[in-house]
This record gives C-alpha cells, structure tokens and sequence, in this order.
C-alpha cells in the first residue's frame, strides 16, 4: 500500500467541540466487563464489550469527547490513533441506532 493509499483509509479527527449525549430512552446495564443497551422504542437489545462499556459510562457521566478518548489511553493497552479510530467507529454505530445523539 502506498502513502496515498494509506492517508486515504485514515479516519479523520474527532471534533473536540462535538457533544454527544445518551438517548434517554436507552436502558443502560453492566454485565461484569460487557454491558447490554435496551432501547425501549425499538425493543432492540445491544451488547457492548469491556471498551464499548466504558465509553458509555463516560459519556453517561457527561464527559467530552476529548476526556473520554484521555481516561480510555489511561485505562486500555493501546495506541491513541487506533482508540481515536475505534471511538469515531463506536459513535457512528451508536448514532445509527439511535442510541447517542449530537447535540
């Protein structure tokens, strides 16, 4: 893969001013290191892993975007570029189902 290649499947940066907030019509319940999501307008369960769990407890607690993706580095094993990309990823799947809102 070349460098043109490469720039092109790189994710661009979080917006620092971007604010996000739960859906409050979400059920939120830890399952030791996962959680699960309920949305109780679609009946649509959803499971969350021990990164996904922790992202939404911050996010619950009203964090931005930039302290979450700080406290994350602090607490996993891993490259600020990856849980950069992993997070954007994790918002846009969030938002699609309706489970976070930007406000």
């Amino acid at each position: 893969m070349n460098a043109d290649e490469e720039s092109k499947k790189k994710t661009p940066p979080m917006s620092p001013g971007q604010k996000l907030k739960v859906n409050p019509d979400v059920l939120f319940q830890r399952l030791e290191n996962d959680a699960v999501l309920l949305h109780l307008k679609t009946d649509r369960f959803y499971d969350l892993n021990r990164t996904g769990t922790r992202f939404w407890e911050l996010l619950s607690e009203g964090y931005d975007l930039v302290h979450i993706q700080e406290q994350m580095l602090k607490e996993f094993d891993v490259e600020p570029g990856i849980l950069e990309k992993e997070i954007k990823d994790m918002i846009a799947s969030l938002e699609k189902e309706d489970l976070i809102r930007v406000v």
